[in-house]
């Protein structure tokens, strides 16, 4: 059974290609992979018949492959100028060595404590007396007199009558009576016009002359004495220490080239036509194919 009638024979019992589980990495693809290999190997025989053992074979040989695969995907994708054979990078690192500068500094450092302390009392002394003393009399002097004066007259007014009635009682009466009834209406009304006024003149002054006067005798005086002292004790002290700074310089130069062109061993004629050769005749995937045929089948025609 060649590797053809092996992929027909999984197609028609509907079993997993052979190829199933076969991986190759970016940017290589994989049915390209398999129709290479079926082009050059489909006539072969593999050197497993069984399905099953040939699909994990495969996948194996993939797996295995794939340093082989990305090594060969970054000579292929590598950049360089087919018309030169030379090309070359150089980096020279020089490295400056050391100095130092020495400056001096000083670094104070404080300890202790300064101490006020304070002795003694501050006292007052009051003496003598303040007095107010008054003399002089103040005065007052009225003169001229208040009048009042009446003028218009008040009038009262009568109007209406006043009526009496006298009655006897009848001999017939139910009850006691009297014997003489005297009934008065009264109808006279009295208004009051009043038209007298009362104005008041003043004419009374009344003037005040100060003759008393205030004065004031200050006789109390204070006196301080001072008993209150203060003593400063100083216990603060200041430590000045020399102190040498050292600063260090350190780097490197670096100086890089290129070279590429042609060495002249090859012409540029001559590495044309081997580059025309290579696209001619290699290609990834035939290359594949042709490991996979070493590997997995039987190289008897």
């Amino acid at each position: 059974m060649n590797l053809q009638n092996l992929v027909d024979f999984c197609e028609g019992a509907g079993l997993p290609s052979p190829f199933a589980g076969a991986t190759v990495p970016d940017p290589l693809n994989i049915d390209h992979c398999i129709s290479a290999i079926m082009v050059r190997c489909g006539l072969m025989t593999p050197l497993y018949n069984d399905p099953e053992t040939f699909r994990g074979a495969t996948a194996v040989w993939f797996n295995n492959k794939q340093w082989t695969f990305e090594h060969l995907i970054k000579l292929i994708q590598k950049d360089y100028d087919p018309l030169e054979n030379y090309d070359r990078t150089d980096n020279f690192d020089h490295t400056k060595g050391t100095s130092a500068t020495h400056s001096g500094g000083y670094e104070d450092k404080e300890s202790g404590k300064d101490t006020t302390s304070l002795s003694g009392t501050d006292t007052e002394a009051h003496s003598g007396i303040d007095t107010t003393a008054l003399s002089g009399t103040d005065t007052e002097a009225h003169s001229g007199k208040d009048t009042t004066k009446l003028s218009g007259t008040d009038t009262e007014a009568h109007s209406g009558t006043d009526t009496t009635t006298n009655e006897i009682s009848a001999f017939n009466s139910s009850g006691y009576q009297a014997d003489n009834k005297s009934s008065t209406t009264h109808g006279e009304s009295i208004g009051t016009t009043y038209g007298k006024q009362e104005d008041l003149t003043h004419g009374e002054s009344i003037g005040t002359t100060y003759g008393k006067s205030e004065s004031l005798t200050h006789g109390e005086s204070i006196g301080t004495t001072y008993g209150k002292q203060s003593d400063l004790t100083y216990g603060h002290t200041l430590t000045r220490t020399y102190n040498a700074d050292k600063t260090t310089y350190s780097g490197k130069d670096n100086d890089s080239g290129r070279s590429h062109g042609n060495i002249g061993v090859t012409t540029t004629q001559q590495m044309f036509e081997q580059e025309l050769q290579l696209l001619a005749h290699f290609d990834v995937y035939n290359w594949i194919a042709e490991q996979f045929e070493n590997d997995n089948m039987i190289l008897l025609y």
